[in-house]
Order: C-alpha cells, then sequence, then structure tokens
C-alpha cells in the first residue's frame, strides 16, 4: 500500500454523496494529498494537486492499475465506503500518482550499510522514481525518490509515514548504517514510467460511456450487445466480428458479455431485455463499455 501522508481524515465510512461533496470541497480549497477509498476487495486512491485531480489508481493486491474516475468513484455507490485523505507536498503527489508504473525491486531485503548504500546508488545512477519502506530498530519509515534523488526538500521532518526533511533524512540513514535493516522498494526508471503512462492512457480512452437502449423486436432474445463500429474501429476490431466487452453498470458492478458492431448507433448500447435484467440495468442507464482485458 502506498505511504501515508498527514490525515486529514482516516477510514471513516462514507456514502457516495459525501465523499463526491469531500472531493469537491478538497478541489476547491487548493488541496494536495490523496484520497484513498477501501472497499472490500480493492482500495483506491484519488490524487489531488492543488485543487486539480491529477490521476487515480486501483490497488487490487498484487495488481496497482490506473483507473477512470467514473469507474473509481462508481465502486463508492454500493454501501458506504472506508474513506480517508492525507495532505503530502506537491512532488510527494506526483511521484506517488505513477505508483502503478512501479515494480517491486527488493521484497523486504535485510541489509546492512555496504548493501544499503548500494541500493541507493542503484536507484540514484538509473535514474529511479519510486518509493522504499525502511524497517529499522530505530523507526520505521518511508521515503520517495525522483529520478534517483531522495525528495529532501521540505521543512517537515516528515509527512506522516514519509520522512523527507533533509537532517531527519540524513540522521536516519545514518542510523540504518549502525545496524541492520529490512528494506522494501517500489520503483521504475523514467523512461518506462514514460512509456507505462502513454499505455495506460490509451487503455482508458478505450472505455465508452454508452447509454442503455432496450431492443424489443427481433433481436430481443439475443445474447449479444451490439454497439457503435466506429468504436470497433477505434479498438482495433473487425466490424462485424463477435468480441468479449466489459461493461461497468452505474453502480460499479463488472460484466464480461458478448458484443457485435452496429451501424447507427452512435453513443448507445443495444440490448435484449434478458441481457439488461441479468445486468439490472433499464433504458437510459450509462454503462462504461470497453473491449475486455485478455
Amino acid at each position: 500500500m502506498l505511504p501515508k501522508g498527514i490525515p486529514i481524515i482516516e477510514k471513516i465510512a462514507l456514502p457516495f454523496a459525501d465523499i463526491s461533496t469531500m472531493k469537491e470541497n478538497l478541489e476547491h480549497q487548493k488541496f494536495t494529498g490523496y484520497i484513498r477509498l477501501d472497499f472490500p476487495k480493492q482500495s483506491g486512491f484519488i490524487f489531488i494537486n492543488d485543487g486539480v485531480t491529477t490521476g487515480m489508481v486501483e490497488v487490487e493486491e498484487p495488481l496497482v492499475r490506473a483507473i477512470s474516475q467514473s469507474r473509481l468513484l462508481n465502486r463508492a455507490k454500493r454501501k458506504e465506503v472506508e474513506t480517508s485523505s492525507y495532505v503530502l507536498p506537491s512532488q510527494m503527489v506526483s511521484v506517488l500518482s505513477v505508483v502503478y508504473t512501479f515494480r517491486p525491486l527488493h521484497e523486504e531485503q535485510e541489509v546492512r550499510k555496504k548493501e544499503f548504500n548500494k541500493i541507493l546508488e542503484t536507484l540514484e545512477n538509473d535514474n529511479y522514481t519510486g518509493f522504499m519502506k525502511v524497517v529499522s530498530p530505530e523507526r520505521n519509515a518511508f521515503l520517495l525518490l525522483e529520478k534517483g534523488k531522495l525528495l529532501t526538500d521540505n521543512f517537515n521532518t516528515d509527512f506522516g509515514e514519509i520522512l523527507c526533511g533533509a537532517e531527519a533524512v540524513n540522521q536516519f540513514l545514518e542510523s540504518v548504517g549502525k545496524t541492520a535493516a529490512t528494506v522494501s522498494v517500489m520503483a521504475e526508471k523514467a523512461e518506462e514510467i514514460d512509456a507505462k503512462k502513454r499505455a495506460a492512457r490509451e487503455e482508458m480512452e478505450k472505455i465508452k460511456q454508452l447509454s442503455v437502449k432496450l431492443d424489443t423486436g427481433f433481436f430481443k432474445s439475443g445474447d449479444i450487445a451490439r454497439i457503435e463500429e466506429n468504436y470497433f474501429k477505434e479498438w482495433g476490431e473487425k466490424p462485424g466480428s463477435n468480441i468479449q466487452v466489459e461493461v461497468e453498470t452505474p453502480t460499479g458492478i463488472l460484466y464480461k458479455i458478448k458484443g457485435t458492431s452496429g451501424k447507427r448507433l452512435g453513443t448507445s448500447i443495444l440490448l435484449s431485455e434478458k441481457m439488461a435484467s441479468k445486468l439490472k440495468v433499464a433504458e437510459g442507464d450509462v454503462l462504461s463499455v470497453n473491449p475486455a482485458r485478455e
């Protein structure tokens, strides 16, 4: 999980309306940090920098992936969600908001001064961005890196679990050198982060917001959805072919169904009454639709 910053609220169960209001208020107040939503099987993170939402991430261990705003917030419509919000400096938010591009470089590796310095040297020489968790007899702390450099240019000694003041970081590194410590690192090289960000953007651009239209005629007994053929072309699929599509209902429930193309459907998805009943949706409901991941 991501390191915590300075908490505003922590693990407070809130309904969707309150979460939306809180997000709007934080944006209006030029908040910098992140909101965390804890669902039964996954957690969602909304990163806000100077009042602007800069990204959203879903964590379903061990998977970490970028997620669209509509999909993340739909998760919160089912019932009250444990909600937390943490203040962080802008630079830290920028680092953590691309956590979906990171990979584990070290997992609970026991080190002494020589090994620890070697890890820091590698992270610096290869321009890694990410974070490391260090567990030592002195204290447990997270250290953040941007392009190989530890983030230390803040007046605060720490932000929650994150150690950031230059003097405090130096003292901590010295203490790690004296005794054994356990280190875990999640990070990635700058060029790989850029490539993964592009890939994530392309994936999210495939998600279409389509309004349910019921077909009560010839197609009414079908088990296949019809989608505008231009979207098939955008997805790199041949019009007329049958593919697996992923649909998300307004309450955040995901289904995989069969889909084929049709003409002049615009922003509608044509469903039989039987399929609409299965998905628990009605005419006019808006679904998030994209090709299913393999």
